[in-house]
């Protein structure tokens, strides 16, 4: 099936197991292979992916942003300058705990400008133990 403005060569690429992850240019593009994607073509190849792979209905594949440097000077920093990549959950760093994340995108991989900078703590916690005691921490 062909997709106007993707070549078949991108959607074999797409559709293909090993695929998990994107590489991002700009983290705030709105590119995902995914029903959110802006553009219908996109949608159409994430679709296709997961009904060729058999995917659920909320697995889509990983967006990362990284350093793409091609100066010395922009080692460690994405194309917007900045040194804000993307944040993998894993049990052990590996390439196994990083293939894991990439099968779990949306719980396991953040990249970082979507993260809020303000994050909500909690500062006290009560509930009630099955012994009928109520506990208070903080």
């Amino acid at each position: 099936m062909e997709y106007p403005g993707n070549a078949p060569h991108k959607v074999d690429v797409l559709t293909h197991k090993r695929l998990l992850g994107i590489e991002l240019k700009d983290s705030k593009t709105s590119i995902s292979y995914s029903p959110q994607d802006p553009d219908t073509g996109r949608k159409l190849i994430g679709a296709q992916r997961a009904s060729v792979l058999g995917l659920g209905s909320r697995q889509f594949v990983a967006r990362v942003v990284s350093s793409d440097a091609h100066l010395l000077g922009n080692v460690g920093r994405n194309s917007s300058g900045q040194s804000r990549f993307t944040r993998y959950k894993m049990q052990t760093p590996s390439y196994l705990g990083l293939k894991f994340a990439l099968l779990d995108p949306e719980v396991r991989v953040r990249i970082e400008d979507e993260i809020p900078f303000a994050i909500p703590h909690v500062w006290a916690c009560t509930w009630k133990a099955v012994s009928s005691q109520v506990q208070r921490f903080g």
